[in-house]
């Protein structure tokens, strides 16, 4: 696909204008060619499947190429999503971990998040980790070696049919054209 491996997957028809993989520099870059109100519907998204009973990924994101409004960032990737990510707003870059829950079925921001801003936006590390063993499904997520807000419950049925996926995102509130760049993706289980 694209010349990715086939385990990555767009979670839409891809718009390749979006898009583009550079493999000697090490990234694959995703800009926003869309402005999309809600998560579920960001343009290209690539991912890939978690495996049972535990799995973890980590990704480094360069995020200088966002737009004011722009999301990016690693998602867990299912009807009751949940993601960790960098948004730019008046041009100050800050940590965001959102998350939805079936209960409610409405998006449920985690208010518990301290201000963080991050400083350095050309490198920004996230570990997202997945434990599916003993009916826990809970998703984890991490930025600079700490866990950021609670554990994420998950649970696999029919709303959201594929399971739950990794996610790598860039999600437009506002403009088009922000980019951003992620490497060192590294897959751990």
């Amino acid at each position: 696909m694209h010349g990715l491996q086939s385990y990555w997957q767009f979670n839409h028809e891809p718009d390749l204008n979006g898009f583009k993989v550079d493999f000697a520099a090490g990234y694959v870059q995703m800009m926003n060619t869309s402005v999309q109100q809600t998560f579920t519907q960001a343009r290209n998204m690539l991912t890939q499947r978690m495996l049972f009973p535990y799995s973890a990924v980590e990704v480094t994101i360069d995020a200088t190429g966002l737009n004011n409004g722009d999301i990016a960032g690693i998602a867990a990737l299912q009807y009751q999503y949940g993601f960790i990510g960098v948004t730019k707003e008046d041009d100050i870059y800050s940590l965001i971990v959102q998350t939805t829950h079936k209960e409610t079925d409405n998006l449920a921001l985690l208010n518990t998040l301290p201000d963080i801003t991050i400083s350095d936006p050309s490198c920004i590390t996230f570990r997202v980790e997945a434990r599916f063993d003993n009916q826990v499904d809970s998703i984890r997520f991490f930025y600079k070696g700490s866990q950021i807000g609670p554990d994420h419950h998950v649970a696999f049925d029919l709303e959201h049919f594929t399971g739950c996926r990794y996610a790598l995102f860039n999600w437009a509130t506002k403009e088009i054209n922000g980019s951003v760049r992620f490497s060192q993706f590294k897959y751990l289980t």
